[in-house]
């Protein structure tokens, strides 16, 4: 169906049975809002690393490309701006129901060992398909160097 959207994680065995117009459980484990279709793409868009989605080498972000980045804030701030933009073109390329879009982007490294870093991520937009809307998408990340403690 054209309002029909599909929900992750994505449950072939059930659309394949034609459970998706049916009521029930099953149904709704595989059909979402448009809202929440746009979240589940802006979390592929934040967790895809580029050249990962055989379909697209453009799909996906930066921030896997310097995970393992570690430096002073002033890194930081080119790191965090870097990902911005590059979420920022991502989301106009591979989500066309969001306008006006605004990724805002922070790292946090307090409460985490090391040179683990948290990473912040928040896109402000309007849904086009709903009169412009308001939308917001949130999400932590954890990124860092492979960490063991030695006993």
């Amino acid at each position: 169906m054209a309002d029909e959207f599909y929900n992750l994680p994505l449950r072939l065995d059930l659309i394949t049975k034609g459970q998706t117009t049916k009521q029930g459980a099953a149904a709704r484990q595989i059909t979402c809002s448009m809202e929440e279709s746009i979240r589940n793409n802006l979390y592929l868009i934040t967790t895809t690393q580029y050249n990962e989605a055989r379909y697209d080498g453009r799909f996906g972000c930066t921030i896997w490309d310097d995970d393992f980045s570690v430096g002073n804030d002033s890194v930081y701030i080119l790191w965090t701006d870097r990902i911005e933009k590059s979420l920022t073109i991502a989301i106009r390329r591979y989500e066309p129901r969001l306008e006006r879009i605004k990724v805002e982007v922070s790292v946090d490294r307090e409460g985490t060992p090391d040179a683990h870093k948290l990473i912040r991520i928040r896109v402000l937009a309007e849904i086009v398909p709903s009169n412009r809307r308001p939308f917001m998408f949130q999400r932590e990340i954890a990124v860092a160097p492979f960490t063991t403690k030695i006993r």
